[in-house]
This record gives structure tokens, sequence and C-alpha cells, in this order.
């Protein structure tokens, strides 16, 4: 998964002020979430979380959910536009 971003699996990710989220690569800074129930609940905070530490890396921030084995990505509306060429 990490190597889909282009980045690496942060070794002991949140367990050191140093290493902020679960895979880092040159654009993003990606929370990783996994359940192997058919549902998750979203917490404000994981988004929150993600953001802020993107934001003091300089990067952009995104929630990446692995629901019983499929694979979503959560990042702000404005983001997407962005990659989309709409930026607003």
């Amino acid at each position: 998964m990490a190597s889909d971003f282009g980045g690496r699996v942060q070794p002991g990710s949140g367990c050191f002020s140093h290493r902020k989220g679960d895979v880092d690569s040159e654009e993003f800074l990606i929370e990783c979430k996994r359940t192997d129930a058919k549902s998750i609940s979203l917490k404000l905070s994981w988004l929150h979380k993600i953001e802020r530490e993107a934001a003091e890396e300089g990067k952009e921030g995104l929630l990446l959910l692995d629901i019983d084995g499929h694979e979503y990505v959560v990042l702000r509306k404005d983001l997407m536009l962005c990659l989309c060429g709409e930026e607003k």
C-alpha cells in the first residue's frame, strides 16, 4: 500500500514525535485504519490529526480505510478538486 503512493511505512508510527502518520511520501502523509468488519466508524479526530501532522510536514493529509479488504481514501474536497485540475 505504501508503494501505491510512492511512500514508505513509518516504523513505529504514532510512537515517536518525529514519525507522524502511518505512511510517508513526498506529497502525502497517510493515516491508515483497517477492519475485517463490514463497517467502520469514521472519527473526525482521525482527520484532524492527519491534517495537522501533514501541514507540519508541508504535505497533504490522507486517511486510508481498509474495510474488509476494500480500500478507500478520504481527503479534503479542495484537494480532490485540485487533483482533478479543477482548482477553486
